[in-house]
């Protein structure tokens, strides 16, 4: 499932201050099919600074969100933390895992630079960074 939110200019401004780690783009060239039956060919996103998680060979996408024509990995959003953890953090329980990365800034950080290693960089041809 994929939300939608339809922003102000003052909510996206108090948007991208709260996403220092993503870049917000544009993408062209999409069909993206909304619950109430509009299809967006163009719509606005966040997109990682550090890349896409890649394992096993590919990026990994979230199984929970339908998309067709897509080479990448599906696994749940559960497996993909559980992956993250056991890639930088195999003695903790996810639970505690989540728990310190939201509480602690530096083993935060720690974490996201050792995920690097196994990250590759977004690529789509019809995207524009915006911010």
């Amino acid at each position: 499932m994929v939300f939608v939110t339809f922003l102000s200019s003052e909510q996206l401004k108090k948007m991208h201050r709260t996403e220092k780690n993503y870049t917000f783009r544009k993408f062209d060239d999409i069909s993206l099919h909304l619950d109430n039956g509009m299809i967006l060919d163009t719509a606005y996103a966040y997109v990682s600074r550090h890349g896409c998680l890649y394992f096993k060979g590919g990026n990994i996408a979230l199984s929970e969100i339908p998309c067709s024509k897509t080479p990448f990995l599906h696994m749940a959003e559960e497996e993909v933390l559980a992956l993250a953890r056991d890639l930088v953090a195999p003695d903790k329980e996810l639970d505690e895992f989540i728990c310190e990365n939201i509480t602690y800034e530096e083993i935060r950080r720690l974490r996201t630079e050792k995920l690097h290693e196994f990250s590759s960089p977004f690529k789509y041809d019809h995207t524009t960074i915006i911010w």
